[in-house]
């Protein structure tokens, strides 16, 4: 399966729009999202591609799947 490319900017968009994530905090460029179910998503916002390691902590931090973020991508 192809590399997912998305750019950390989107990828805060598409929580937000499309999986009910709120903005918790952020302070400069480092920005926290919740979720009612309880999940916490925490990184940097630089509007660069998300690496495939930081891609995949997002995914266990949030409880989605790759596919789940390929739908808004």
């Amino acid at each position: 399966m192809p590399r997912l490319v998305v750019k950390d900017g989107d990828l805060v968009k598409i929580l937000v729009k499309h999986y009910d994530f709120y903005i918790a905090s952020r302070k400069g460029s480092h920005i926290k999202l919740s979720d009612r179910r309880g999940h916490v998503f925490e990184g940097v916002v630089h509007n660069d591609e998300v690496t495939p390691g930081a891609l995949s902590a997002m995914l266990r931090q949030t409880g989605l799947r790759k596919e789940d973020i390929e739908k808004y991508a």
